[in-house]
Formats: C-alpha cells, structure tokens, sequence
C-alpha cells in the first residue's frame, strides 16, 4: 500500500483546494474529484470547495479524517487511498490481499458503500460529478458508471503505470520517472518524459532542463508535434497586485519569532544538510535538474556554508543574541542592514570575508539603522533567495512576485528545486531539493536566512519534521509557492571565499578602510551625465538597454521608481507589468531619468463557458495595470473584429447561433499620460462551441408493474439525449444518469411499483468524442409506477368455451377477469395467473364482453373499459391445416366438434374478402375435406362450421374467421 503522508491538519487558505478543471468547452457541470498531481503522487489528500481536507492520517493507524481550521475527525477506519472529494461525496480505495476495492460515502461519513472490488490493486482513481469511476490496475484504465454493473475499458491498450481523465479523453503513460511516454486515448504524444502533470486546460511536463505545455483540447484534436510548445503561464496577477511602493517596509513576522527564541549560538548550525540521514533508494531531483536550478542552490549553498569566525563579539538581530570572538559560525548572519550592506548585495561574499576579518571594519564599528538593530554585514529571508535567484536586483518579500509565477496547484507535489514560499510582508524559504522513491515525493528540503542565521531544513524522510507538517508551516499561514520566470537562465561563479563541492577557496584579503567614502560628492561637482533615450515603451518581459556617457569615472547607481512595473540592472530595463516606471541613473549627485511605459501583457483565457441561452460567457486571466480589454471574435472570414470592451475579465456574447463555434482573442489596454498602450492578443485565440437547446419533456407513462417510458420533444442539432433520474422522495437529491440514446424517448426499467421517480434530459452533441451537453429541466417530470391496464387480444368462441387472450405484463403475479353480457355491470368471474382465460359458463347465441385488470404487488391496474366481445356459437371446429398436394387440389382438416351433424366448407382467394361454400360433409366422425379445380399459383383461404339438423331447422355454429390459408399447387 502506498503510505507517504503523515497528514497535520491546521488553519487552510484557498490555496490549498486542488481541482483539475477542464478546458475551454467542457461537458456542463463535470469535474473531477482530485487533482493529477495529488493523484499521481498517492492520493491521500483532497480538499473541498470549502477549505475542508479529507486525508489518510498514516501516522493514526492508516484511517480516514477531515480536518478544518479548528478541528479534525475520524471519517471511517479504511486505510484510503486515490481520494477523491467531488460534490457530497468521498471515493476512495483500499487494497486488501489480492486487490483494492473502492468505496464511496457522504463527506460527513456516513452511508458507506463498495462500489466495486478488483482483482488486482488499483493503482489511481478518479472521480467526477457525473458519478463515474476511472480507475487503474493491472496496467490497464477502466471506467464504470453510475449504477453500472460492469466495468468496461476506457483505453485501448495496457502496460499503462498513471493516467489522467479529462473531458476530452484520458492521458496515460507508460514507463516510470525520468522515462515516460506519454498518450492521449492511446495515441503517442511524447516519449522520454521526466515527470507531468495538468493544469487547467493544459498538459504540463518536463524533459532534462526543459518544461513544456500543449492544451489538452489539441491531443485530442489531431494532434500534431507543433502544438507543444515552452512552459509558460504568463504573469501572475494576483502576484502583482501584492505589491506596494513603500518596499522598504519588510518586518519579518518570523524572524522575529525565531530571534525571540535564540539564546546563544555556538558552532555549526544544527540544522545544516550534513545532519541529514541517508534515504535508501531515494532519488533526488538534483540529478535531473536544470543548470539553472543547480546554480540556484549552488548560491543559495555560498551563503548557507560561508564559515567566519568574528574577532570581536557582535549583537545580533534585535539584540536578543551574541555572535561571540573566537567562535566559528556558518551562514550568513540574520540582519536587515539596508542602509547598511546586505550580503551579497552591497557586500560581496569577499567583501563579507575581508569585514569580518577586520577588526576596525564596519561590521565592529557600525550597526544597521533600521527599525531592530543588526550587524552591519548581513543578510535577510527575501535577500537570500533573491541572490539564490540571480536576480537583477535585490527584492523584498512585497516585490519578488513581479520576477516569478505563481505555482497553479498549491500543493507539496507541485514543489520543484528554486522554488520559493513567500508570505508578503512576512518571510520567504526557498526549495533546494525534492526526493522521490519510485515515482512519489518523500522529502522536500528548504533552504532559508533567518535568526540566527542560515539553515538546511529536510521534511520528510531522513529528516526531523514530517513531509505533511509544510502544510501547517506554510500553505496553513498564508504562504504562496512561486517559481523564477529565469530559473534555468541562473548563472554561478566560485568565490574564493566559500569552497563548494572541493572548490579552492582563497584567504579573504584585509583592506581596512575601504568602506567609508562619505563626502565624496565634491568629486562630482563638475562632471556631466547624459542618458541615451528620455522615454520608451516595452512590454512585459521584454528588455531595452539604456546607455550613457559621463565624465566622471565611478560606479552608476541604477534605480527604478516602480519595480512592479519595470526594473534595471547595469543599464538593461525590464518590463514587468502595464503602467508608467521612471528609470534614475545617479553617478554621486549626477542625476538623469528615462521614463519607462509597459504595455499591458498577453491576456490568457482561461474558459469560454456555454449557456442555455445560446451565449457564450469569456473568462480570461486579469493582466496587472490594464484599465479595460478588447473583444475580438472571428468571422466567417477569418479575421478578428473587434465586438466590445470590458472593465472586467469577463465577457458575455449574446444572440448566437446554437450548435456553432465561435474563436475569441482579448487584449488589454492601460491609459498613460493621456495616451493608450495596447497588450498583445493571441493570433490563435480560443473557441466555444454554444449548447444545444434545453429538451422539453413531454411524459412518463408506466411501461410494465416494474418500467417507465419517458418521452421528449426533438432538439435540432442534436445527437443524442442523456436521460438522468431520481426518486420523488427525495427531490434535493443527486441526479443519477441513467443512459444515453438517439431517440426521444427511453425507457427505465427495474423499479418498483407504486414509488414516484423524477426524470430529465440533456441533449447533446459530440466534439472530439466527448458530449457538450445543453441545459436540462431542473424540476424535471415526474410519474408514479403503476400497473398498466392489459392490451386485450381475442375473443373466440369453441365447441363448449370461449377462449380470451390479452398481452403479457412484466412484474405482474395475477390478472382479474370480468365478464358482462348487454345490460348488466362488470362481474369478477376468474383471477388466473397467465395471460388467457377459458369461460365455460356459456349458452347458446350468447353475446359477452370481457375485460382484465392485472395485479402486482398491492397495485390493481385501470382496465380497457371497452372491452373485447364475443358471441357463444357451440362448435366452432378447430382448424388444423390445408394442404395442397397435387395440382389445383386442397385438402382441409379440423377438428371434429362432438355430436354435429355435419359441416360446411367455405373458401376464397386472399384477394376476395366474401366466403363462398364450396362443400359439404356429413357425419360427426367426418374431419377433412378435399377441394378439387382450384386455380394454381393462387393463395387460397378456408374455414369450417358445424351444423345440427332440429325440428325448427338447421342450426349452424361458429367459425374461425381468419381461416387456415395455402398455396395451390
């Protein structure tokens, strides 16, 4: 069984819901019940739209619990695996010695269910909204529906090791990690995979140092190579809108906790990676990681593992501990100098060295000046992982946002070596390493400054906090997981004063004096600065690079008034979101500005949403610093017309056709100083397909004691109907499909007499395979299980009977027989159990009208109140055959009728509707008769009456009306 987490449940933002959502068209009202990488890594967490986690607490005998902010409960004591937490439901499985079985149970743990038990191990499964089950073992992908019986295969194929359901069809792989092939419905995307995942409308995944994107709509579009392009989600805005002017303000809330709660520090740093324990057959992502990602930890490792030992004690952050002469320490020191050095900012790591070994340098002499007081060579949380980052500049825990994305699944299992937990105003941590055994995550190790200085910490296996306690550290309070937009552009450079991996350090060099140069702005009295440009326009990500020329020969300070718009480094610009920056060149106290104005970014759309009233409503990606967006759709020539403007990042189409695609593209647009700066659009855009028309319900009649026929009016346009139903009896309860088909009408079959149940229907068509579905009647119709009254067949009279015969129903035990002659009411005569009554209570000449009511259970059906009639006419002889043996010869036989005199032969042509009399026989005995001279080829009919000879004549009986037909020899 796969156990990885020892889940702590504690305080959840919204960060911490994980759902796989579709694409831009998706079968109305379908979502799945896990996310893919949660799936992929064990599936023993998932979380509702509520914050609430339900998660298999490995550490408290393998049971099942959901937690919330204040609270966590025992749901049920199943080791549960592949959680899926969808709408009022849990599904999970549990393996037991052969197999796995999945169970399903309401959110508050009740009414638990097996749904099904296999015979090997299930290794995923999903769940969606429709009650469907996706599930793999013994390398092949199954699927069962709602109430189905039997499961079938949802890919063709087997050797599969992960898949992932969505609405357009199902991925797999094959392989393992670091080696996958990837599919779409069995057809091969790409080989040689390291790990993937989905997010939103798109498959993400990763080979060596590069990471890739296709939307999941284009697998299974006639997928072509070209679709998969360079990961890139664009820029956060959520991210953006975290920034502030006043980025000098950056309090550490948890660094001052951890100062609060340092009393001494002596030696190397207890938590430094060497303390870590091995983790046998435990692959770390480093060996797979980009050179980027290597160079981060590789800096992030120069700060971590700088060892100096001061000559002189020095206070710490905040005063609250003492770095103490004599004493050798690892890691930079804790400190937010700013108008100080920050190390290795405005100190470089040599810098640091030289100032420590110095006993007259300013980090002796001096103190930092801001808010709690720090050595003035140290280094911050947001500092460290800016320099870890190779970033141009150094940012505060309010700004890094504008030069990293926004991790879409905020989840451990989406943590890779670089990234960041940033909490603004507050603290960020960096990843240095992620461990996987097989396939699945078992440690994550962070990287971070804090009080009192540098540390290692692993969580997980080999370390000394669980995997699942980062939930509590960090998504519980507020943090958010972010990657470098540069990760894999991040460059290194040995310093001699840090040896890494048998690198030769030099001894740092000592020269004292080198840091004050106050009152040097005389040396700039007469010099002249002039900058290359005064004004210009870029867009996010892009970058320009500002020149200039000056008479005085000393290092340029560049600064930007807005780094959530724009930043510099060395004279490069770089746009980052829409708005106006005013870049400052300062040489001492020369000073020129370049005036900066970005356009707003490429808008990401991120769903067109179908209607029932034909629209189509556009969701896209709001772009930091837009003022409003433009509305493209293409037309039927293909070109995009712009169709309307929108303050918001959404849009909604009215007046479509149904059954139609539409393409849309949007671009933003932002005010500047009075003139308007456009984003770019997507060429491509992105379509929806508008939904068919809403089925209007017509009836529900009883088809049998057990069955129900429910019909509907036509929908145009439409390729099939789903029909979905439920009991009366619970009118809030969950819509049950019942199945699919291309009729207006459908019957269900195997209820129980005299409940109500509630119907439905969505039309729907096909795109790619899978149903977009129209909208459906809420309330639904409704029809009660009765007995439908019997279908009356014959009425026939015999020698001494009268036979009648009416149609069978299913589910009905017994059937009432009534009889009534002219002028009298219905009376019982018989309840008989087949669908046939012999009434031997008859006289002669006789008119009688019968009729039956059927019974099932304690339901009595209505009756035919018509009825069928019949005449007793005694000895109606019972025909056996007619059989021409020779030429234009026909020989009729029927049974003798006891004590007639004799009978009467008649006869006809099919094409004649009058019987003639075309022979005679005497005798009670007699029971055949031969017609000679008929007409060869010719399809002839004959039937047969008895007569009596009596004193007031001749008595005739009755006649089998339809006769007993043949061909003529």
């Amino acid at each position: 069984m796969k156990k990885l987490l020892k889940y702590v449940l504690t305080t959840l933002t919204a960060a911490t819901v994980m759902v796989t959502g579709a694409g831009f068209v998706q079968a109305a009202g379908l979502d799945f019940g896990n996310s893919s990488e949660n799936i992929l890594n064990g599936g023993v967490i998932a979380a509702d739209e509520k914050g609430r986690v339900y998660f298999a607490n490995t550490d408290k005998g393998d049971a099942l619990y959901v937690g919330t902010e204040k609270s966590t409960k025992k749901l049920s004591s199943d080791a549960a695996q592949n959680i899926n937490v969808v709408e009022n439901y849990i599904y999970y499985t549990v393996d037991n010695k052969t197999g796995s079985t999945i169970y399903r149970m309401t959110k508050s743990g009740k009414n638990r269910k097996e749904l099904l038990t296999t015979a090997s191990t299930i290794e995923e499964m999903y769940a969606d909204s429709e009650g469907t089950i996706y599930y793999l073992t013994a390398g092949k992908v199954y699927t069962r529906a709602e109430g189905a019986k039997k499961s079938e295969i949802a890919v063709k194929g087997s050797g599969y090791t992960h898949f992932i359901p969505t609405v357009h069809g199902i991925i797999t792989a094959k392989g393992s990690r670091q080696n996958y092939t990837l599919y779409a419905n069995a057809k091969k995307i790409k080989g040689g995979v390291d790990g993937f995942y989905t997010v939103d409308n798109y498959l993400i995944f990763n080979i060596g140092s590069k990471d890739y994107q296709v939307t999941i709509r284009d697998l299974f579009d006639g997928f072509r190579p070209s679709d998969i392009s360079a990961y890139n989600l664009g820029s956060d805005v959520e991210s953006l809108q975290a920034l502030v002017s006043a980025l000098t303000d950056d309090d550490c809330e948890e660094c001052d906790t951890h100062a609060a709660g340092v009393h001494y520090v002596e030696g190397t740093n207890d938590d430094d990676v060497d303390s870590l324990k091995a983790t046998p057959g435990v692959t770390s992502a480093l060996t797979t990681a980009s050179t980027g990602q290597k160079n981060m930890v590789k800096r992030a490792r120069q700060q971590s593992e700088i060892k100096w030992t001061p000559v002189k004690n020095i206070t710490g952050w905040g005063g609250s501990y003492i770095f103490k002469a004599g004493t050798t320490y690892t890691g930079l020191p804790y400190g937010q100098p700013v108008r100080a050095k920050y190390v290795p900012w405005g100190a470089s790591l040599e810098d640091f060295a030289n100032a420590v070994a110095d006993a007259g340098s300013l980090m002796y002499t001096s103190r930092s000046t801001y808010n709690k007081t720090a050595p003035y060579y140290s280094c911050d949380c947001s500092s460290f992982v800016s320099w870890s980052w190779d970033l141009p500049s150094r940012q505060y825990t309010r700004s890094i946002q504008a030069y990293c994305e926004l991790v879409e699944s905020q989840s451990i299992y989406s943590c890779q070596i670089g990234d960041a937990f940033v909490k603004a105003g507050s603290h960020t941590v960096m990843v240095s390493d992620v461990g996987y055994r097989d396939d699945q995550i078992v440690y994550i190790d962070i990287m971070e400054q804090t009080p009192p200085s540098t540390k290692y910490t692993r969580w997980g296996e080999g370390g000394t906090k669980a995997l699942s306690e980062l939930y509590s550290k960090y998504f519980a309070k507020g943090y958010l997981l972010y990657r470098s937009k540069t990760r894999d552009d991040v460059s290194y450079t040995a310093s001699p004063a840090v040896a890494l991996d048998g690198e030769k350090a030099a001894a740092p060099v000592v020269n004292p004096g080198t840091e004050n140069d106050e009152n040097e702005s005389a040396l700039y009295q007469n010099g002249t600065l002039t900058l290359s440009e005064e004004k210009i326009e870029l867009f996010p990500g892009e970058s320009k690079i500002l020149t200039y020329t000056s008479t005085v020969a000393r290092t340029p300070e560049w600064t930007t008034s807005d780094s959530s718009i724009a930043v510099v480094a060395g004279g490069q610009v770089k746009g980052v979101s829409a708005g106006r920056a005013v870049i400052t060149l300062q040489i001492g106290s020369l000073v020129e500005k370049c005036t900066v104005y970005v356009h707003p970014a490429e808008v990401a759309m991120q769903s067109i949403t179908a209607a029932k009233d034909g629209s189509l409503t556009l969701k896209w990606r709001s772009v930091a610093g837009a003022k409003s967006y433009q509305i493209f759709r293409k037309d039927a020539n293909g070109e995009w017309v712009a169709i309307a403007n929108s303050d918001t990042n959404s849009y909604t189409d009215y007046g479509l056709a149904l059954n139609t695609v539409y393409s849309y593209t949007v671009r933003a647009l932002t005010t500047l100083d009075g003139s308007i700066y456009y984003g770019n659009y997507s060429s491509t855009g992105a379509s929806g397909h508008t939904v068919l028309e809403t089925p209007v319900l017509k009836s529900v009649t009883s088809a049998s004691a057990t069955s129900q026929k429910i019909t509907w009016d036509a929908v145009a346009g439409a390729e099939g109907y789903r029909v979905y139903g439920k009991s009366a009896t619970d009118p809030n309860g969950k819509w049950a499909r019942l199945g699919d088909t291309k009729k207006t009408s459908f019957t269900v079959k195997k209820l129980k007499t005299g409940n109500t149940y509630v119907y439905t229907v969505r039309a729907f068509f096909k795109v790619n395979g899978s149903p977009v579905l129209s909208n459906y009647n809420a309330a639904g119709v409704a029809g009660k299980v009765t007995t439908p009254a019997p279908v009356l067949k014959s009425a026939a009279a015999y020698s001494d009977h009268i036979q009648v015969t009416w149609k069978k129903i299913s589910g009905v035990s017994s059937y009432k027989v009534y009889r009534k002659t002219s002028g009298s009411k219905w009376q019982l005569v018989k309840t008989v159990s087949k669908n046939s009554y012999t009434d031997w209570n008859v006289k002669y000449g006789s008119k009688y009208t019968y009729t039956v009511r059927a019974v099932a259970g304690t339901e009595t059906s209505d009756y035919d109140h018509k009825g069928i009639k019949c005449t007793y006419m005694p000895g109606t002889p019972e025909l056996k055959a007619a059989i021409s043996e020779n030429a234009g010869q026909v020989v009729v036989s029927w049974q003798e009728v006891e004590g007639a005199d004799g009978y009467y032969i008649y006869g006809k042509y099919t094409d004649s509707k009058k019987w003639s009399k075309i022979g005679k026989v005497s005798g009670s005995k007699t029971g055949s008769f031969t017609k000679k001279n008929l007409k060869s080829g010719k399809t002839a009919v004959f039937t047969v009456r008895a007569y009596w000879n009596t004193q007031s004549g001749v008595k005739l009986g009755g006649y089998v009306k339809k006769g007993v037909k043949t061909d003529v020899e």
